[in-house]
């Protein structure tokens, strides 16, 4: 029994608008260009534009190859709104996950407590119960820990802190924890040592997903927001006013913040240039 042969629109493919026409709907030109009479009325700029989204409604549901991957990470910032629009909306559904996995990298934790309760065996060999609270503040870098076991005024026999002299409220003297360095582009020798375990240590800057901190690298205008924003404790924002800041982007309550205290204005036109560098006039103004 013969194979079918599998289903093929019918006419012939105009490359602009990505229909199926019938041949009359082609000049002789147009024909041998895969462009359609109506695509080919159109002016260059129409035309690329037209061929750009096409190719993005085509990319829908995912199963794309690393080329059209790396093509579509950077249409989100294109300078015509529709098809940046349409490129992110193609992104988020192709990698539903890179938004959260963005998101997830933003949050740091500034205080960590915990407890622990149990029965270990000191240096003698006495069982002994240990029931004691750490808290590591991440700003001040301040390891504390408290006795609750211990009675104001008692002697303190913990053979691991023999050292540490307890107030009368149980708060033993905080140990100063080390700032270790993760980044493999920041040498100990670097002028900006100081600096960058200073806007890690205190939550502004974190590095980017290489798990480089890029030193030489120039500051976007959205980075600098985050950067302002981060050291305001990251308070609430509204809704934004910029046309290029789109919802979903890592910097949008940052610009917003922004926005509504007055720190930016943006650069006219309901603009903001988020992945603009910033320049020094602009950063001074800023701060």
């Amino acid at each position: 029994m013969a194979k079918k042969k599998p289903h093929r629109s019918h006419g012939h493919y105009c490359k602009v608008c990505g229909e199926y026409k019938a041949n009359e709907k082609f000049s002789g030109k147009g024909h041998a260009a895969h462009i359609c009479k109506v695509c080919a009325g159109l002016s260059a700029e129409e035309r690329s534009e037209k061929m750009t989204l096409n190719k993005l409604e085509n990319m829908f549901g995912g199963g794309i190859s690393k080329e059209q991957k790396k093509w579509l990470e950077n249409r989100p910032h294109d300078s015509r709104l529709e098809v940046a629009e349409t490129a992110q909306m193609v992104y988020n559904s192709c990698f539903p996950y890179v938004e959260r996995n963005v998101r997830k990298k933003q949050l740091t934790i500034d205080t960590l407590c915990f407890e622990v309760n149990t029965e270990v065996f000191m240096e003698y060999g006495d069982l002994e119960q240990v029931h004691q609270v750490f808290t590591a503040d991440r700003h001040s870098r301040v390891l504390t820990f408290r006795d609750l076991e211990r009675q104001p005024g008692a002697e303190h026999h913990s053979g691991w802190r023999q050292d540490c002299q307890a107030d009368a409220l149980g708060w033993h003297k905080p140990t100063l924890v080390p700032w270790r360095n993760p980044f493999p582009d920041v040498k100990e020798s670097a002028w900006y040592w100081d600096a960058v375990e200073y806007v890690c240590t205190q939550g502004l800057m974190n590095g980017y997903e290489n798990g480089k901190f890029g030193p030489n690298d120039t500051i976007t205008r959205a980075e600098f927001a985050q950067i302002i924003y981060n050291k305001e404790g990251r308070p609430s924002a509204g809704s934004g006013k910029f046309t290029d800041v789109k919802p979903g982007q890592w910097y949008v309550d940052a610009i917003n913040w922004a926005a509504e205290t007055g720190v930016v204005d943006g650069i006219g036109g309901s603009r903001y240039a988020p992945n603009d560098p910033i320049t020094r006039e602009q950063l001074a103004t800023m701060l």
